[in-house]
């Protein structure tokens, strides 16, 4: 067995089972790929694919259990090559992170900065997506870290730690009547049309919840996964926005009054992830701890160990927590 048809079985996998595709993303031949499968096929004495004709339809049973073994063994293979480059390049290499647009408008920047001060040979790469798309690109081990608030629970495969507390702003322009109340309520927020996130993002269904149960359905009219989307809709008066206060600049949102809500909402709390068996070097660690600085964190044999905080915030993962 050799770990190339691993990899090419993988990869077809993840092409849709499309053999063109896989030879595409691999750098080589749809015959090569072809050939390499047959040969794994051919030494497993099963079939990975069910097939129609030569189209593979979908993975076999017995295909279904060796994709799972295939994947943790190439995520072994790749922590003994890390194992490798932090002898020879300690402090060297890539760092991969799925976030949102708010975390990576307003959260990261200034850590990220400080981050590539102390490792200017470690190469970022950021991927903006949903919650859930961030959670299962971490989970199957693409990525290295997904920092988000939402979805990073649904998978057992994470090890979750809490990067700090936020609330919420209503969002209004200058002049507009809810700036001149004393003590906002949903109520009086809910007469008017409201410019929120997207479903799944920043906290929107703890948003819907709240007016739900007060007995209120505004009239979102429009909903967007970005802040800056948010407060161009706010500008133009087509309503009243809620953004996660980090999300807010009173210098630079000129214009706009950003009034308190945290009496409204619950806090929100965002978390950064990682798979369980992710082999942690240094400088993925000394990042984690730029995020979640008032967590008690340390490294024992490449694992990180979490000390859970006083004040209890919610942990995933507590195999790791002492």
């Amino acid at each position: 067995m050799k770990l190339s048809q691993l990899e090419y079985f993988l990869q077809i996998c993840e092409s849709d089972f499309n053999i063109s595709l896989a030879a595409i993303q691999l750098f080589t031949t749809q015959p090569a790929v072809s050939k390499q499968i047959s040969a794994f096929e051919e030494e497993l004495k099963v079939s990975l694919f069910i097939r129609r004709g030569k189209k593979i339809v979908k993975l076999s049973a017995e295909g279904q259990r060796i994709y799972e073994y295939a994947q943790k063994a190439l995520r072994e293979v790749e922590n003994i090559r890390q194992i490798g480059a932090s002898f020879h390049h300690p402090d060297a290499g890539t760092l991969s992170i799925a976030t949102t647009h708010t975390q990576a408008r307003y959260f990261l920047p200034k850590i990220l900065a400080g981050f590539t001060k102390r490792y200017p040979s470690v190469e970022l790469h950021i991927e903006q997506n949903s919650p859930q798309q961030n959670a299962k690109l971490v989970a199957d081990g693409t990525l290295d870290l997904a920092i988000c608030t939402e979805a990073l629970s649904e998978h057992e495969e994470l090890i979750t730690i809490p990067c700090y507390k936020w609330n919420r702003k209503i969002l209004v322009p200058n002049g507009h009547p809810l700036a001149q109340e004393e003590t906002l309520s949903l109520g009086a927020i809910a007469k008017f049309p409201l410019v929120s996130y997207t479903r799944g993002y920043t906290g929107r269904p703890t948003l819907d919840l709240a007016f739900a149960q007060q007995g209120l359905y505004p009239n979102v009219v429009i909903a967007a996964s970005d802040a800056d989307v948010i407060k161009t809709y706010v500008r133009l008066k087509m309503g009243v926005g809620i953004i996660a206060e980090m999300a807010f600049d009173e210098v630079e949102d000129d214009g706009l009054v950003a009034l308190e809500a945290s009496h409204l909402f619950p806090q929100a709390i965002t978390y950064v992830a990682y798979r369980k068996e992710r082999l942690m070097k240094q400088y993925l660690f000394d990042f984690i701890k730029l995020l979640s600085p008032k967590a008690r964190l340390h490294l024992n044999e490449n694992t990180i160990v979490y000390h859970q905080e006083v004040d209890k915030i919610p942990f995933f993962g507590a195999g790791h927590r002492f």
